[in-house]
């Protein structure tokens, strides 16, 4: 049985006047100048199923994967969504510790300052005690009430769940700070806030080319609609601290599923997982563009073909997925997966703790593939495919 849903009060939210009146123009400021810096560090971002930020009544807990430091970029298509709700944008503060950290602290205070709800690290060696710790814990709870408060009136917020950055391309568990800013307990019982999983898939290598020699990053948004938490039955005899472990655990593990199934296929996941297949064969494979833009343009196809799947909008047309295969099959070549033609399993295979190294930096090509056997792990019918094209493809791969 599904809590109840939270009640909204007509009357508007106390606000300053300075705020009432500048926060939709500096909405608006913040969207432009967003977008006039995306092109200096992104090739394109792709929007998916964005009608669902707008029509759905009552507030809404965002909550979009975290994958890269550029995921703010994604603000500004919010803010130039039509009708856009009221929102609230909830992250952690920055590090000042590098130049990024500090970028990120002037577009927060000077672009986005009406949005912005910034709470504190409480952990991961960010506070100096004990009981400095314990005064960020609170003062984050204090924030995250003020919040919970605004969704009586209908305010939307956003926040980046913890535990899903550092990784292999895995999807971890995320940790449990969304799960008590959408399941509200408070004097009068509880209520629940719709939330809804943003899936934020990022392609490394299928990119225009930069000055540096890397690939851009391509960003796919695919937003979800909103939808109420079903919590899980209660035990016999099982205490509130069980309970809510329990509950704890089953939201984050929905919320894992879902941004899974908002992934969406990329010439770098689709080509990426072919070449790990290859790697992990005995002696040496050599492969061709052609034979690359074969395999991308055969399982790009065929999972488009499966419902509620998204896949690159370059994917659909002979040049658009002729431009990522010929702008993956460079990557491979400048960053030593492929050397005239030959494949290097070992290179392809190198796979570093993503917890004391940037596992994106080390091995992009790994990490793009990892996350697709994920989603194998969980559709069958996309595990079918790839082991099939596989087993196609590999007749025209000639091995040395």
């Amino acid at each position: 049985m599904s809590q109840p849903q939270i009640t909204l009060i007509e009357e508007p939210p106390s606000e300053s006047v300075l705020f009432k009146y500048l926060k939709r123009p500096a909405m608006g400021v913040a969207a432009r100048a967003l977008k006039q810096m995306h092109g200096r560090f992104l090739d394109e971002v792709q929007l998916f199923n964005a009608e669902c930020v707008t029509d759905y009544e009552g507030p809404v807990l965002w909550l979009p994967k975290h994958e890269t430091s550029l995921d703010f970029f994604l603000l500004y298509h919010w803010m130039d969504l039509p009708s856009q709700p009221d929102i609230r944008i909830v992250k952690r503060k920055p590090r000042l510790d590098s130049l990024s950290g500090i970028g990120e602290w002037v577009l927060d205070h000077i672009l986005l300052w009406p949005f912005i709800v910034e709470v504190g690290r409480a952990s991961q060696g960010d506070t100096k005690n004990e009981r400095d710790a314990e005064r960020t814990k609170i003062d984050n709870q204090r924030k995250l009430a003020a919040i919970a408060e605004k969704y009586h009136h209908g305010v939307h917020a956003i926040m980046w769940p913890e535990g899903t950055t550092s990784t292999d391309g895995t999807i971890y568990p995320i940790k449990a700070g969304c799960y008590y800013a959408s399941v509200l307990r408070g004097d009068s019982g509880i209520e629940t806030v719709a939330f809804a999983p943003i899936g934020l898939t990022v392609d490394l290598l299928s990119g225009r080319r930069l000055s540096s020699g890397k690939n851009s990053h391509l960003i796919f948004v695919n937003f979800s609609r909103p939808f109420l938490y079903e919590p899980v039955q209660r035990r016999p005899n099982e205490s509130n601290g069980e309970y809510i472990r329990a509950d704890v655990e089953h939201h984050t593990r929905r919320i894992r599923e879902a941004y899974i199934d908002l992934n969406v296929y990329t010439a770098a996941q689709l080509g990426g997982e072919y070449l790990v297949r290859l790697a992990q064969e005995k002696g040496k494979q050599r492969l061709t563009l052609d034979n690359l833009c074969a395999l991308v343009s055969i399982r790009a196809e065929a999972v488009s073909k499966l419902p509620n799947t998204a896949v690159d909008y370059a994917l659909g047309s002979k040049e658009g997925l002729m431009g990522r295969v010929e702008n993956m099959f460079g990557f491979l070549h400048r960053f030593g997966y492929m050397e005239d033609g030959v494949l290097n399993s070992e290179r392809v295979l190198f796979s570093p703790d993503p917890k004391k190294v940037n596992f994106k930096q080390q091995n992009p090509l790994l990490f793009c593939a990892n996350r697709l056997h994920d989603v194998m792990d969980r559709r069958f019918e996309v595990a079918q495919i790839m082991q099939g094209t596989y087993d196609l493809c590999r007749s025209v791969t000639f091995q040395i």
